[in-house]
């Protein structure tokens, strides 16, 4: 038990996991409650960062240049996600601010990008299967991080 214990409190998940505080919202009240909490958040004394996601198991099957792919992990982020979790942006861009719409775009993993076989994913169009088949177009490519379970592959 010690062994898993210390490997468990060694591995790097990809992503900062120290100092932060979560924050759960109900779902039917997070667009009118978000902008206004984070608001609020920002303006406490010792906080330095806020963003806004849906840190869950989101699975779906996105088709991807005509094909359906096995299940994938998504999440919906905003612009502070990668910066306030320290994850590595390795191309393309991040999103833009809250000001600009960026709600098309979508960025990737590298895990991503292997298992679709791509050497440049920026600008290839993946459709999300739902109630309005939304279609994104891949604007970054993040480095790997493991949010799931540890025997899960990213």
């Amino acid at each position: 038990m010690k062994k898993q214990f210390m490997f468990l409190s060694a591995m790097n998940l990809g992503y900062r996991t120290d100092n932060i505080s979560v924050v759960q919202v109900p779902r039917k009240t997070q667009k009118k409650v978000l902008p206004f909490l984070q608001n609020e958040l920002r303006n406490l004394p010792g906080v330095m960062q806020t963003t806004i996601t849906n840190w869950s198991q989101n699975m779906t099957k996105f088709t991807v240049e005509g094909n359906t792919i096995d299940w994938c992990y998504y999440q919906p982020v905003d612009e502070h996600f990668t910066e306030f979790f320290g994850i590595q942006l390795l191309e393309g861009r991040n999103f833009y601010a809250s000001g600009v719409s960026d709600s098309s775009n979508c960025m990737v993993t590298q895990a991503f990008l292997r298992s679709m076989g791509w050497k440049n994913a920026l600008g290839k169009r993946i459709r999300y299967p739902g109630n309005d088949d939304q279609t994104f177009t891949v604007v970054g490519v993040v480095m790997d991080f493991n949010f799931q379970s540890l025997s899960d592959a990213v």
